[in-house]
C-alpha cells in the first residue's frame, strides 16, 4: 500500500492492465483539455495516440516504462517514461516522462506524487543524468505540480495536434550524484 493514497498500490503495467490505461489517458487527456467540447481532431487525436494496441505495443516493445497506481481491478494513475525520442530534448535529460495521468476523481490524493517518486528512484538508480518533461502551458495544475516536486522550467516547446499549435513548457530535473533522492 502507498501512503496517502487508500488502497493503492504501484507496480509495473502488464498486458493486462492496456484499456485500462487506454481508457483512463482518455478521460484525464479530455477532461483536462477539451474544455469546450471535443472536436473531430482532438477524438482522433484521443483515439490513436491512447489507443489499446498502443500500448500493448509498448509494452510488448519494451519501448519504453509504465509504472501504475492500481487498488484491486482499478487503476488510479499511471506514469510512461523513456529515452528521449527527439535529439534536442537531450540537453534537458537522458530520460522523458511522456505521460503522467491520474484519474480526476483520484487526484490530489498522493497519486502522482508516488507516481513522480518513483520514476525519479528508478531513473536515478539506471545512471540517468535527469528527466524531462512538456506541459500545456495552460495547465497551471499540473506546473503547479512539476514546480512542487522540485522541477524547473527550461524552455518553451510546441506541440502540434493536426494544425493548432499547442504552447508547452518543457520542465526537468538533473539528479544530484551526491544524494541518495531527488525528493529530500
Amino acid at each position: 500500500m502507498v501512503a496517502g493514497s487508500a488502497d493503492f498500490t504501484l507496480r509495473c503495467a502488464d498486458e493486462g492492465d492496456v484499456h485500462s490505461l487506454s481508457a483512463l489517458s482518455i478521460e484525464t487527456w479530455l477532461s483536462t483539455y477539451a474544455k469546450d467540447g471535443v472536436s473531430d481532431e482532438y477524438a482522433q487525436y484521443v483515439f490513436g495516440e491512447f489507443s489499446s494496441d498502443r500500448f500493448l505495443n509498448i509494452l510488448k516493445t519494451k519501448a519504453a516504462e509504465i509504472l501504475v497506481m492500481r487498488s484491486g481491478a482499478y487503476i488510479g494513475g499511471y506514469a510512461l517514461f523513456s529515452a528521449p525520442t527527439d535529439s534536442e530534448m537531450l540537453r534537458h535529460g537522458s530520460v522523458e516522462l511522456t505521460t503522467l495521468y491520474v484519474r480526476p476523481s483520484q487526484q490530489r490524493r498522493g497519486l502522482g506524487r508516488t507516481l513522480l517518486a518513483n520514476v525519479f528512484s528508478q531513473c536515478r538508480a539506471n545512471g540517468a543524468s535527469g528527466i524531462f518533461l512538456t506541459v500545456n502551458s495552460e495547465n497551471a495544475n499540473a506546473i503547479a505540480f512539476y514546480e512542487a516536486m522540485g522541477m524547473s522550467e527550461r524552455g518553451e516547446w510546441t506541440f502540434m495536434l493536426g494544425s493548432l499549435a499547442v504552447p508547452n513548457q518543457i520542465f526537468s530535473f538533473r539528479f544530484d550524484p551526491d544524494i541518495n533522492s531527488p525528493l529530500k
